[in-house]
């Protein structure tokens, strides 16, 4: 799933970058231009024009988000499964195991899980910001 998340991640943060840019051009001509917009009265279209495109902006943003958060989930998911797998073999082997090499395992097995879960996100925000370098290169 992360190798899924981060295609579409990469994507819908391309697509953030090419709905922003409309969003702060309109916003700096907006303030060149603020004279004559008051004198002419057209706040009313101006304003409506910047919420139209701050919405597609917000919609790809938003996406974004909904995309990360369902990587998290899924994590969280396999994270469930791995340390309840641990507990259930801990208990299963009581008799065989020490408690104390018991606790450690399941500890261990815990810290495993959110070291490689904070190393997937890494790896993923770091080649969504590499995105960027991209479209600079290019």
């Amino acid at each position: 799933f992360a190798r899924y998340y981060a295609k579409s991640s990469l994507e819908l943060r391309r697509l953030f970058a090419i709905t922003k840019s409309p969003v702060l051009s309109h916003f700096q001509e907006t303030l060149q231009g603020l004279g004559s917009i008051r004198a002419y009265a057209q706040q009313r279209r101006f304003y409506g024009e910047f919420m139209e495109r701050l919405d597609v902006n917000s919609a790809t943003y938003f996406a974004e988000r909904i995309g990360f958060e369902w990587m998290r989930f899924r994590c969280n998911q396999l994270s469930a499964l791995m340390i309840g797998g641990a507990s259930l073999s801990l208990i299963a082997l009581r008799d065989i195991i020490d408690p104390a090499l018991a606790g450690l395992a399941l500890s261990q097995a815990v810290l495993f899980v959110v070291v490689s879960s904070q190393a997937t996100e890494f790896y993923i925000q770091s080649t969504v910001a590499m995105a960027c370098v991209e479209r600079l290169s290019a």
